[in-house]
């Protein structure tokens, strides 16, 4: 029986930092609030977490080019920003987290923002963990996140999906939490929904890819929402400045709920040597059920069948020397089926042919500074 979580606040709460932040920063990028261009469907967003930014590629950027844009500076509370998703209002949230601080968050930035704006919701509590992973469901208004804390100890479950509400912004927990042995979760990296609601995971230490099917969630607690902010628009943002890396490259751990999980099963698992996963990052399932899977140790996007299920090869995969691939760490499409792979190890994003397979080269590759994590596509 799924059962709900009551967490402290603790440390820098989201309405706190937005009152800290009022005030102009001269290390910002823009000095304050942004609003970019009316960027189009399909812009691509890029987290880089030593920058603390997050890079924006309108349409059209040409290939072997930077971010065109940046939502970045000390307004924005961004601390190691690892992954990213879109909501129904293409509001962008993001889960943060900085081994130097050990602080973390999810912020949510509005719509067509840049610069050092201020966040316009999203949760920081104890026992929040590391998240990583982020993935948003449009119909129901539910935020999965994955989280994990190497250093826990019985009963405390190390390894969890925590889930959150779009309309809770504020709230001092998850409404609830899947974690425990039945699980199978293992350092969960990647989460992604199906368009029947199930929650898919990628398992970094587990080499595995695992369903979760879980009811539709009851009221969640009431939050107190971050103040929303007066902004000024800016139709031209300013040009990208050179950073300063921030902290050193993230790895998995953040701190568990202790003796709080259900025990919940999951109804599909990939898993075993014929699936070819060593180090599954990020997951993205297209309208088809169609999985794709980037990972890092394979150094390959991987991709399986809708019905894909235990010991199952993939039918095709993207790997080799053409690619370019050092360490992928996130996998996306867009709605014409093109393919966008985050490779952390290489400092690119790389956009394969719709249906690539195989050996093949990007037919376009985008420089992105720092350390890239987690990409998204603007609905």
């Amino acid at each position: 029986m799924l059962r709900r979580l009551s967490l402290g606040l603790v440390g820098l709460s989201l309405a706190a930092a937005v009152a800290a932040c009022n005030s102009n920063d001269s290390t910002a990028l823009n000095g304050g609030l942004g609003i970019g261009p009316n960027f189009p469907s399909l812009t691509l967003y890029a987290a880089n977490s030593t920058q603390n930014a997050i890079g924006i590629y309108p349409p059209g950027t040409a290939s072997g080019s930077g971010p065109a844009y940046q939502i970045g500076g000390s307004n924005t509370t961004l601390n190691g920003p690892q992954y990213l998703a879109f909501d129904t209002s293409s509001d962008l949230w993001i889960t943060n987290y900085n081994t130097s601080t050990g602080i973390s968050s999810i912020v949510e930035i509005k719509a067509l923002a840049t610069g050092n704006v201020i966040p316009f919701g999203g949760f920081s509590f104890s026992n929040m963990g590391q998240p990583r992973g982020i993935a948003l469901d449009k119909t129901l208004g539910t935020i999965a996140v994955a989280a994990v804390d190497t250093t826990a100890t019985a009963p405390a479950a190390p390894s969890q999906i925590q889930l959150f509400t779009t309309g809770d912004s504020g709230a001092t927990a998850p409404y609830l939490a899947i974690a425990g042995a039945a699980t199978g979760l293992d350092v969960p990296s990647g989460v992604a929904y199906d368009k029947n609601d199930a929650i898919w995971v990628t398992n970094l230490q587990g080499a595995s890819v695992e369903k979760f099917v879980v009811p539709t969630p009851s009221p969640a607690p009431s939050g107190s929402p971050s103040p929303t902010p007066t902004a000024t628009p800016t139709p031209t943002p300013t040009p990208i400045p050179t950073a300063t890396p921030v902290g050193p490259t993230p790895t998995p751990a953040p701190t568990a709920v202790p003796g709080y999980f259900d025990n919940l099963a999951p109804t599909t698992t990939i898993a075993g040597a014929n699936t070819q996963l060593i180090n599954p990052t990020g997951i993205f399932i297209d309208p088809n059920g169609v999985i794709y899977v980037s990972d890092s140790g394979r150094k390959a996007v991987l991709v399986f069948a809708a019905s894909a299920s235990g010991n199952v090869a993939p039918t095709s995969q993207i790997s080799g020397a053409l690619t370019g691939f050092v360490t992928p760490t996130d996998v996306k499409l867009d709605t014409s089926g093109k393919i966008y792979v985050a490779d952390s190890g290489a400092g690119k994003i790389f956009v394969f042919a719709a249906g690539a397979s195989g050996n093949v080269a990007p037919v376009t590759t985008y420089t992105a500074p720092g350390t890239l994590v987690g990409i998204g596509l603007a609905p």
